[in-house]
């Protein structure tokens, strides 16, 4: 169809993306902006493991003991 609508167009995608993902919502299908984070249960976006808090939390905590780690070490 060279006279159809391109996915490339920017605006044309969004809008699909929106009307599957309000098509997701209305036949009750799991979709990924439904997904809650394992730690406090705040939505988070997709392709994350935790919410921006929680993995901000992580990452220092890990940081914190990876330092310890290292001072016993010396």
């Amino acid at each position: 169809m060279p006279l159809g609508r391109s996915m490339a167009d920017p605006a044309y995608r969004q809008q699909f993306e929106e009307a599957v993902r309000l098509y997701k919502v209305a036949a009750g299908l799991p979709y990924s902006d439904e997904r809650d984070c394992p730690v406090c249960g705040q939505p988070m976006e997709p392709r994350r493991r935790f919410c921006y808090v929680c993995a901000k939390a992580r990452h220092r905590a890990n940081q914190r003991e990876w330092v310890a780690a290292r001072r016993a070490e010396k």
